[in-house]
């Protein structure tokens, strides 16, 4: 009723009374018409396939959760995004640190090597 209400806001002050009776009739109007016409829209727009295909996924995604839990580091309503992709990339990060420092310390014992040759 409220975004009724916002649309029509004095006709819903002056007779609330009519104004929950119309928008409760222009609703049924709405869901008979829509029932009425599903199945032309849904030949139209060749929807069948679609919603079936649709229908495998989440079945499909539905299942996968209830057998396999979603990762420590997997996205959750209670973790911000951020928190998340830290999980994931920090350790990428700090194992690719470790191979550059690795990599530098070759570099120094190979130019301190080639210092003492010349």
């Amino acid at each position: 009723m409220e975004d009724f209400a916002a649309c029509f806001p004095s006709y819903c002050a002056d007779a609330p009374e009519q104004a929950a009776e119309l928008r409760a009739r222009v609703g049924q109007i709405m869901a008979a018409y829509m029932l009425e016409h599903a199945q032309r829209f849904l030949d139209i727009h060749d929807a069948g396939p679609a919603i079936d295909t649709l229908h495998a996924a989440a079945s499909a995604a539905r299942e996968h959760d209830r057998s396999d839990p979603p990762p420590k580091d997997g996205w959750r309503p209670e973790i911000e995004p951020r928190t998340v992709v830290r999980a994931r990339v920090m350790p990428l990060l700090k194992q690719e640190r470790e191979r550059r420092m690795k990599l530098l310390q070759e570099v120094r014992y190979f130019l301190a090597f080639i210092q003492n040759c010349v």
